[in-house]
């Protein structure tokens, strides 16, 4: 079990704040713009809670699994999409994908209908730009193919379509980095969005092809795919961590993590360290509460406080208050168990 002190967090956020404004470290080194939350947001963490521990926060308003998350430049959670449930008590026949977006304050304590998807669809990805507009990516949907992308800027208004993916994108994973560079992997797929040029092009594929894994920008800009589906049969999750670097264009092996995970959930903590939560592992596909810890600097592997419910499809995000949001998701092995639960984690 991975422990923190409740003194720790000063000097994490000085850390972090160092890494956003590209401030000389004291070694001479400059440190990478921050990419692990929005580069507008402010992290103000409660310097005086319980670290590693997990809490609630209200629930969302409707079962949703497959949904995705992300975050604005006010540290509002969004929670985007998703297969929903059509009926207050629903059975496994009861849920149709979902145009449904909300976001949640974590200074008032509730969820916000915002406007909606265009298009309803599950298995997207979600990313915030440099701006703090919401990127609604991929996934399936009833009127194309995946490659739609949606984005939103909080408080104009309705979503605008953007650029389509260059390639089909059923299941992705997303992260996006500080200049507002996108990036997107499924299967063998890699696409990447300029933000200067403002057009997606390819790049190279990962060397392990899969599906449903977790995608995080760490400080130093490198991107991580974590776990997920192989595609190749049998699909099985995997512990396969690989790396991309924008720089060079090219992929490395990381650790893998201590144990295979698919359909996980994942987010960077404003410390740097990587956090998957729950999804299935072998044998079987029974949703797991456990949680792991990733230390990019020295490129290992932790177990984390495990999450007080078992979580499958789920979706997570990093709020203002510096606080890990897990947001909707099975808590079995039946979409009949999909959830409005939102637990908290406080790294």
């Amino acid at each position: 079990m991975v422990r923190v002190n409740a003194q720790r967090w000063p000097a994490l956020l000085g850390a972090f704040v160092l890494a956003a404004t590209g401030a000389v470290l004291p070694d001479g080194a400059v440190a990478a713009r921050s990419a692990l939350v929005p580069a507008c947001l402010a992290v103000s963490p409660d310097s005086g809670g319980v670290h590693d521990s997990w809490s609630s926060a209200a629930p969302t308003t409707t079962p949703r699994y497959f949904l995705a998350a992300a975050t604005d430049c006010d540290g509002t959670v969004y929670a985007l999409g998703g297969w929903a449930a059509t009926t207050p008590s629903p059975g496994p026949s009861d849920f149709a994908r979902s145009d449904l977006v909300e976001n949640y304050d974590p200074g008032s304590g509730s969820w916000t209908t915002v406007p909606a998807l265009w298009s309803a669809r599950a298995r997207l990805a979600a990313v915030t730009d440099e701006d703090g507009r919401i990127w609604a990516i991929g996934g399936g949907d009833d009127a194309s193919s995946g490659r739609a992308v949606e984005v939103y800027t909080p408080g104009y208004g309705a979503w605008q379509a953007t650029p389509s993916l260059p390639v089909e994108m059923p299941v992705p994973s997303a992260a996006s980095d500080a200049a507002g560079n996108v990036y997107v992997f499924d299967g063998d797929e890699t696409a990447i969005f300029d933000a200067d040029s403002r057009t997606w092009r390819t790049g190279p594929p990962m060397p392990t092809p899969r599906e449903g894994g977790v995608a995080a920008t760490g400080a130093d800009g490198r991107v991580y795919v974590i776990g997920g589906y192989t595609t190749a049969e049998p699909d099985v999750p995997t512990s396969t961590v690989e790396v991309y670097t924008p720089s060079t264009r090219e992929w490395s092996q990381a650790a893998p993590m201590p144990g295979p995970k698919g359909r996980a959930a994942g987010a960077t903590a404003p410390d740097g360290r990587i956090f998957v939560f729950g999804g299935a592992s072998e044998p079987g596909e029974t949703p797991t509460a456990v949680t792991y810890v990733y230390a990019p600097g020295t490129d290992r592997w932790e177990p984390a406080e495990s999450m007080p419910h078992t979580r499958d499809c789920a979706a997570a995000a990093v709020g203002g208050d510096g606080r890990i949001y897990l947001v909707g998701g099975t808590e079995g092995d039946a979409v009949s168990t999909a959830t409005t639960d939102v637990d908290v984690y406080t790294p």
